[in-house]
């Protein structure tokens, strides 16, 4: 786990409304609601891309942009401006999750290229180091880094990372959380099936 508790925030669909005033408010809103007096929580954040299929087929992967003196993502990650290079924005000074290595056989000095689940626009990235994480494909950037590399604003958060749980938000601001439960829930459910798997192959 990257965190004992781990919340993905959710924008209220009453922000995506096509009228201006009502939009801006919820925004406005959320903004203030996302909000907390929680010292353990670290803001962070998040982007999904997909693997360009060879011979895999396409598998999303999580990027992390995270503070650089993080004290969840034990990476030194400088922010460093974003060349552009034809079509694909190149970014460099990344991590990966060892899962993500593991799967694809990667390891630093290799260039992975990403593309948007439903657009052409591919995203070059250069590893530089394997993040000990099991839980996923992930790549870990800096926070301003990955906010400006998908235009996403400089006070752009969507989580917080948290060693204690986080009871200041409300829950319709709360996408899912992610924490040692839910985890273990997974796990139980993970063994009931590969049990029945097996019980029905015999």
């Amino acid at each position: 786990m990257l965190a004992n508790y781990q919340y993905m925030l959710s924008v209220p669909t009453s922000a995506m409304s096509s009228n201006k005033l009502s939009s801006l408010f919820s925004l406005l809103e959320y903004s203030l609601g996302t909000k907390t007096e929680n010292e353990d929580a670290e803001e962070f954040s998040a982007y999904s891309l997909n693997t360009t299929p060879k011979t895999f087929k396409s598998e999303e992967v999580t990027l992390y942009g995270v503070k650089s003196d993080s004290k969840y993502i034990k990476i030194n990650l400088k922010d460093k401006k974003t060349d552009l290079q034809e079509n694909s924005k190149i970014a460099a000074d990344v991590y990966i999750s060892s899962a993500y290595a593991d799967k694809f056989s990667l390891k630093p000095g290799d260039a992975i290229t990403l593309k948007e689940k439903y657009e052409k626009e591919t995203y070059t990235f250069q590893v530089k180091g394997i993040y000990a994480y099991n839980g996923g494909l992930c790549i870990f950037m800096n926070q301003n880094q990955l906010n400006r590399i998908f235009d996403l604003g400089s006070d752009y958060y969507s989580g917080y990372f948290s060693d204690t749980e986080i009871t200041d938000i409300s829950s319709k601001y709360i996408g899912s959380v992610i924490d040692l439960n839910a985890l273990t829930k997974v796990s139980r459910q993970l063994d009931v099936s590969m049990g029945n798997m097996i019980l029905v192959k015999h």
